[in-house]
């Protein structure tokens, strides 16, 4: 990561650093210059393997701009050049809560705001037939402001289009981070409402106790730690909790 030696232009975009990658696109600070401003612009990487690429980044922006959230990243522009797609969005200045967690004891109150306001940023995605698939610490972001903002709907399932999200994906694959999924999931079922919130339930528990609560060195380890454990008790790590 970091800014590029020669920055290149995509469509009125100029691509300044380089902010992160994952197994589908690359993501880059970029300014707008039509309305000099900040973005972040998601293109498909170069080296990518995935036939369904394309249509997944056009899902992910079909799923994050039916959105209508404080605490959700705005989609403000997805087109295609020289048959290249990308996402230009909301560019968030802040660290992502994996980061913050890592960094430095999280106040009780502080985390408790972080978990209402992504919790309700979820009610709002579920009400409108979206299904993340991916909350996590390194896709939720601390604004300078303090408050948070959901990012990545990459692996989102939305409602009317869920046999066209299907096919994205390889047959018998797991969606999504496993430290992340829920039991439900990893049993072969289909991710919900209520996978989403497993998910931010696993949250909770990285913001209070710093680390996560199902480990293994591998991860099938993992996948049979969710399945079959039950987390160390929050009060014993984290004893300046209220109890209720």
């Amino acid at each position: 990561m970091g800014e590029l030696a020669t920055p290149k232009t995509i469509s009125h975009f100029r691509l300044l650093e380089h902010l992160g990658a994952g197994g589908m696109g690359t993501v880059y600070k970029a300014h707008d210059t039509r309305l000099d401003r900040l973005v972040a612009v998601k293109r498909i990487s170069p080296e990518t393997q995935d036939p369904h690429a394309t249509d997944r980044l056009m899902l992910e922006a079909r799923a994050a701009a039916a959105l209508n959230h404080p605490n959700i990243a705005v989609i403000y522009e997805v087109d295609q050049e020289e048959d290249e797609a990308f996402i230009a969005m909301e560019f968030v200045e802040g660290q992502t809560l994996y980061n913050r967690v890592r960094a430095e004891t999280v106040d009780w109150e502080i985390g408790l705001q972080w978990l209402i306001e992504s919790a309700d940023a979820l009610i709002e995605a579920h009400a409108k037939g979206v299904i993340h698939r991916d909350i996590k610490t390194k896709n939720l972001m601390v604004t300078q402001r303090g408050s948070i903002k959901i990012l990545d709907f990459g692996l989102a399932k939305v409602a009317g289009f869920t046999q066209e999200s299907s096919q994205m994906t390889q047959s018998g694959s797991l969606v999504g981070t496993i430290d992340y999924l829920a039991p439900e999931i990893l049993r072969g079922g289909e991710a919900s409402n209520q996978s989403d919130l497993f998910s931010l339930g696993v949250v909770a528990y990285e913001i209070f106790a710093g680390k996560l609560p199902f480990r293994g060195r591998t991860p099938v380890m993992v996948m049979m730690a969710i399945l079959e454990e039950t987390p160390k008790p929050l009060s014993d790590l984290a004893p300046e909790l209220p109890a209720t």
